[in-house]
């Protein structure tokens, strides 16, 4: 039984992390949103484990249940068992949650990388359209009101394909570029 529960936690990863991998593009593409895709991911970790768990949990019972009926086992014998098995699913829990946790870890797991191109993409975005804000603004204070117009229609958010990020950075650019045509309104 320690052989198997020693095993448990890192077949749980290893399946995962196969499982993620094989499903990981499919699974982007049909979310839109990162918060969404980490929630399916993790409900796949979750359900992943239950079924871990309940196999092995249907295996130790039937080998206690095999031992019962040739009397080798006692009462406090299987009293003592099920402790150790509470631990040890108990142990095992903690184990896969933690492993869960340094998968899913923004900074250092292994979707760090799908995070952080989101983050330069729109880091990028954000410096073009801010610079071109000073150019905007800086076409207004010349009195280039037209060039100002123009620019302000190009002052456009592009979806990164991060429906959060992109539904609030489209509502502020649109907020921005009101703001701007109510100055060159009033000039």
């Amino acid at each position: 039984m320690k052989k198997f529960n020693n095993k448990f936690p890192k077949l749980i990863v290893i399946v995962t992390i196969l499982n993620l991998c094989i499903v990981s593009n499919c699974l982007a593409q049909e979310t839109n949103s990162m918060e969404k895709f980490f929630d399916k991911i993790f409900s796949m970790f979750q359900e992943i484990i239950s079924n871990e768990q309940q196999e092995a949990k249907e295996e130790r019972e039937l080998m206690i249940n095999e031992l019962s009926k040739d009397g080798e086992l006692s009462l406090e014998d299987l009293e003592k068992i099920k402790e150790m098995e509470r631990n040890e699913l108990k142990k095992d829990e903690e184990q896969a949650m933690e492993s869960l946790n340094k998968m899913l870890d923004p900074e250092e797991g292994m979707f760090s990388g799908i995070i952080k191109k989101v983050d330069d993409k729109k880091n990028k975005q954000i410096k073009k359209l801010d610079d071109k804000i000073i150019e905007i603004t800086s076409d207004i204070e010349k009195g280039n009101l037209k060039k100002a117009e123009l620019k302000i229609i190009t002052l456009k958010w592009m979806p990164i394909g991060a429906v959060n990020i992109d539904n609030e950075m489209t509502q502020y650019y649109e907020d921005i570029s009101e703001d701007l045509m109510t100055v060159i309104s009033k000039k």
